[in-house]
């Protein structure tokens, strides 16, 4: 018999489901909403400033060059199976990278507040993870989520506190609400 802690888990996240799937029906913006579609200016180091406008609170910084490779794939793909293809790379580079390096270029990719389209819809698995991701950032913060929920849903926190987009708002609560069963947390998702 399931003891009443692990019953508030599953009620949890079975909210915090229907809660995601209820705001991406509910307050799906245009593909390109608060994406800045401008190139990418870069610098010649070891690693890639991020340049252009970042969303609003966001900050500028470096991502590494196959990173920035990936984004100006993204940007230029002019349909649905460039994206998958550019999203299939990211996460092979990312693998390659390990955990732990792989979890602080994602962080540092949101963190800089870039975003592109991908063409591609917004589409669940049947295990909760996006099948399909229409940005960047959605794809990379539900990536975060299966390698690190701790810190996807640090990453969460900074972007529920702000509405740029009913996607990445999406995808940030079911990545808050995977490592966070807290009475606490309840309370920040109601």
């Amino acid at each position: 018999m399931a003891s009443n802690s692990d019953m508030r888990k599953v009620a949890l996240v079975l909210a915090c489901g229907v809660a995601f799937a209820a705001l991406v029906i509910v307050l799906r913006h245009p593909p390109n909403h608060g994406i800045d579609s401008r190139p990418l200016a870069q610098t010649r180091t070891d690693s890639t400033e991020i340049r252009g406008t970042p969303l609003k609170g966001y900050q500028s910084e470096p991502v590494t060059e196959s990173v920035r490779q990936a984004i100006e794939g993204l940007r230029s793909a002019k349909d649905p199976n460039g994206a998958r293809d550019c999203e299939s790379r990211l996460t092979e580079y990312f693998k390659a990278l390990g955990t732990s390096n792989a979890v602080s270029e994602i962080v540092r990719v949101l963190n800089s507040g870039v975003d592109v389209p991908t063409t591609l819809g917004f589409k669940l698995a049947s295990d909760g993870t996006l099948q399909e991701s229409p940005t960047l950032r959605t794809f990379l913060l539900d990536l975060l989520t299966q390698l690190d929920r701790v810190t996807a849903a640090s990453c969460a926190e900074k972007i529920l506190s702000r509405m740029e987009s009913a996607d990445e708002w999406a995808v940030a609560l079911r990545a808050y609400a995977l490592a966070n069963a807290s009475t606490e947390a309840q309370a920040f998702l109601r």
